[in-house]
């Protein structure tokens, strides 16, 4: 079973009704399911594979579901950080989990490109809102080298699907593993 699977029911069913709604922002659930499959088709040209693990450092956005959802149907390890974290504690975890790629916004990749040095497994760095202005590639090119079909990895049960981060309150945060 693929955990991004939770959502066929309602794309088969409903597809133009609304899933998502941010701000002014309304995703329905053909369209959410087009992005995952793009997202996870985009991870897999890159060269990504199961046993892989990507980081989500994003704040609360509708790219935080999608790039979730899309990394899991792809196979791959995902990795959510919390979005409030600072150097330190961004670079034990990224390190911790020996992430190979990471989708970051805008106002934390000041945070990533500090750290760099420090985590060496970590090989792309993928920017949400960036036009391609700099060395990372876009989020939107690596939706653009996926399509809107994409057939989810067959996971077994015991696959690992995520790793979530306590919050180190007695000591360093420790990786927690969600089949």
């Amino acid at each position: 079973m693929n955990v991004s699977n939770i959502i066929e029911q309602h794309v088969a069913e409903n597809p133009e009704k609304t899933a998502i709604i941010f701000d002014d922002r309304r995703i329905s659930y053909g369209e959410l399911d087009g992005l995952i499959n793009r997202v996870a088709g985009g991870l897999r040209a890159m060269g990504y594979t199961q046993g892989d693990v990507v980081s989500l450092f994003l704040p609360s956005l509708p790219e935080l579901i999608i790039s979730y959802l899309g990394t899991v149907r792809a196979g791959i390890t995902v990795n959510v950080v919390n979005a409030m974290l600072k150097e330190q504690e961004v670079a034990y975890i990224l390190k911790d989990c020996a992430t190979k790629g990471l989708i970051v916004d805008q106002n934390r990749l000041p945070i990533v490109e500090a750290i760099l040095v420090d985590v060496e497994t970590l090989g792309d760095i993928i920017v949400l809102g960036d036009p391609g202005s700099n060395d990372h590639p876009s989020y939107e090119a690596l939706l653009k080298s996926g399509s809107d079909t994409f057939e989810a990895a067959d996971l077994k049960d015991d696959d690992l699907c995520h790793l979530m981060y306590t919050s180190g309150t007695t000591g360093w945060p420790k990786g927690v593993m969600a089949t």
